[in-house]
């Protein structure tokens, strides 16, 4: 235990530093302050969009033709640090040196930004299709699928990088074949899941529980962790279908 400490202890405490940075600069920031990651979301969300969205230092990125706002809000920074944090939090602990555990600092926090800017500049182009979509005047109207949109891409998006990290992670920290099934097996994406629900339902009902009583926040809890168990129940029923087929094929 203090030989892992000793290890990982700097890395941790350079990757809390910079989530409170991150979240800290997001907190109140103007567009031209999220430029860093407005600008590149703006130019592909609008590349799949087919439109182009002009820069306004007061709002964002603005397309006055389809009436559409990338504004600091769209940035995507909370899904960026919840992306950093379940990659790195979550397997930084296999690097053997510091130099190992400071590369993978540093590769989470890239992949992170560039993962950002992808998956959200998917989310803001559907956003766009859908956004004149007539909806029938009942319970689903535009702001709520607009969240569940954005809560399926997001979440699925980060099972898959959780994943994905966790066999790069295998890969390069790869340790002798006596120790080698520890690293190697699957990664359990209920880790994921935590970071996900911690992030986008734990810390703003904690926040609105201590500002306004909680009253105003349990539609958006129940719409967000409904969103993540319905896409988890896909997700499960597709890897039993999986297994039944392989079963079968094989016997």
């Amino acid at each position: 235990m203090v030989s892992f400490l000793k290890r990982n202890l700097p890395a941790y405490i350079s990757a809390i530093a910079i989530v409170v940075a991150v979240k800290l600069i997001y907190d109140g920031a103007s567009s031209c302050d999220l430029d860093w990651i407005l600008a590149p979301t703006a130019r592909w969300a609008g590349l799949l969009c087919g439109v182009k969205f002009a820069y306004s230092p007061d709002a964002g990125y603005i397309n006055h033709d389809i009436k559409f706002i990338i504004a600091p809000v769209c940035s995507g920074v909370r899904f960026m640090i919840i992306a950093f944090c379940a990659v790195f939090f979550s397997y930084v602990h296999r690097a053997p040196v510091h130099s190992a555990a400071f590369m993978w600092l540093g590769g989470s926090f890239t992949a992170s930004y560039l993962t950002t800017v992808f998956v959200n500049g998917v989310r803001i182009a559907l956003s766009v299709q859908l956004m004149n979509a007539d909806l029938g005047g009942g319970w689903l109207t535009h702001e709520r699928l607009h969240l569940i949109i954005g809560v399926l891409i997001y979440f699925i998006s980060l099972l898959l990088i959780y994943l994905a990290a966790g066999r790069v992670s295998a890969s390069l920290f790869a340790k002798p074949a006596s120790t080698a099934p520890a690293i190697t097996k699957p990664s359990s994406i209920s880790i994921a899941v935590f970071w996900y629900l911690a992030v986008v339902v734990g810390v703003p009902m904690i926040n609105n529980i201590i500002r306004n009583g909680g009253g105003n926040f349990l539609e958006y809890s129940v719409i967000v962790t409904a969103t993540c168990l319905a896409a988890l129940s896909i997700i499960f029923f597709m890897r039993y279908i999986k297994r039944r087929i392989k079963t079968n094929y094989l016997s």
